[in-house]
């Protein structure tokens, strides 16, 4: 029986240089979280419009495309922080 992929809820887009600057990040990596939808995992997460994701289940988000395809692998129940 497969397990039905879970559904982070967001809207990545790419820090650019000028953010890494402003946040004192040493290079433009992460994903700025522009929007959240409500009742699923981002949200649980406590994620908001605004934060930067740096990380996920202690591994780098370097781009929103590394974010989509991390989200990808985590199936329904699994446990992200």
């Amino acid at each position: 029986m497969l397990k039905r992929q879970a559904q982070f809820g967001v809207w990545p887009a790419p820090v650019t240089q000028d953010m890494a600057d402003e946040l004192g990040l040493d290079a433009p990596t992460g994903v700025l979280i522009q929007q959240v939808m409500d009742g699923l995992t981002g949200a649980a997460l406590g994620l908001e419009a605004g934060d930067v994701l740096l990380t996920m289940n202690g591994e780098p988000v370097p781009s929103p495309q590394a974010l989509v395809a991390m989200v990808g692998t985590v199936r329904e129940g699994d446990m992200v922080a």
